[in-house]
C-alpha cells in the first residue's frame, strides 16, 4: 500500500499516526486493487507455501474460530488453502446477509 498509495491516500485523513492506524485496521475494501499485482500474487503464493505444514489447532482456534469448528466436524481439511477459502466464504456470506432485504 505504501508503494502504490493511489487507491487509499484520498480516503485516509489525519495525522501520520492516524493514517498509519487506518491503513492497518481499516476494512480491507481496497485490497481488491492490490491483489491482481504480480508481486502481491507471488507473495501470497510464498505465504501459502510457508504454511503448508501442519498448522497447530490452537493457532487456528485463536485466529479462525469458525474454521476451527469446521475442521473439528470434518467440514474442511486442515490446510492453508481450505482455511483461506472457508474464511473468504464466511466473509462473503456475512456481506450477502447484510445487504439482502
Amino acid at each position: 500500500m505504501l508503494g502504490n498509495p493511489v487507491y487509499w491516500k484520498k480516503y485516509y485523513r489525519g495525522a501520520e499516526s492516524e493514517i498509519e492506524f487506518k491503513r492497518k485496521y481499516s476494512y480491507s475494501d481496497r485490497c481488491r486493487y492490490y491483489l491482481p499485482d504480480r508481486a502481491i500474487d507471488k507473495s501470497i503464493k510464498i505465504l501459502i507455501a510457508n504454511i503448508r505444514a501442519d498448522i497447530p489447532l490452537t493457532l487456528i482456534e485463536q485466529y479462525m474460530p469458525i474454521q476451527y469448528g469446521k475442521i473439528r466436524t470434518g467440514e474442511i481439511p486442515r490446510d492453508a488453502e481450505s482455511l483461506l477459502k472457508s474464511r473468504v466464504k464466511d466473509y462473503i456470506d456475512d456481506y450477502i446477509y447484510a445487504v439482502t432485504p
